[in-house]
């Protein structure tokens, strides 16, 4: 085990599967706490992301996610991956220089349908759109001082470091 200070944040990794097995499964209630994320989450997300929500508001959606993603529903989305699967092998003989949009078109696919019950049926711009909109929030995260300092966040908004264009791109985001 290995201690790390980064910021405001202590860093704890581990290298033993049993230990992340004891730390993370069996004692999960104590220690899957997350430090606040002002910016990723609050304003760029819209506290609508549940990777980065602290947990008194993502176990919900964590349950409802799991019960998507076991048992006998995992049969019924193994045919809707492999017809995504064909899809995209199909996209990559014939437009082999636009592999990535291809995964990430293949991913999308299959969580809209499971989510949503439906095939994703989207045009390649729209496609395009999504993917910049998911990039352009993972890169916000940790980017900015104030998720490093969440203390920063009680600041004044016109003290606190680029406030403006994090609010211009979760509006843009959403």
């Amino acid at each position: 085990m290995t201690t790390l200070h980064l910021g405001s944040k202590t860093w704890i990794l581990l290298n033993s599967k049993r230990v992340v097995s004891e730390i993370i499964a069996k004692r999960g209630s104590l220690t899957n706490g997350r430090s606040p994320i002002p910016i990723a989450s609050g304003i760029v997300g819209r506290n609508g992301r549940s990777l980065l929500l602290p947990p008194s508001q993502w176990t919900e959606n964590r349950r409802v996610m799991h019960s998507l993603l076991s048992g006998t529903a995992m049969k019924q989305y193994g045919s809707w991956q492999e017809l995504e699967s064909t899809q995209m092998l199909a996209e990559y003989y014939f437009q082999p220089q636009r592999w990535y949009r291809h995964h990430y078109r293949d991913a999308n696919s299959v969580v809209h349908r499971i989510a949503l019950g439906e095939r994703l049926v989207k045009s390649g711009k729209q496609l395009a759109d999504l993917q910049d909109v998911v990039t352009k929030f993972v890169v916000s995260i940790g980017t900015s001082l104030v998720d490093w300092f969440p203390g920063l966040d009680k600041l004044p908004r016109v003290l606190q470091p680029r406030r403006r264009h994090w609010e211009e791109l979760g509006d843009w985001n959403e």
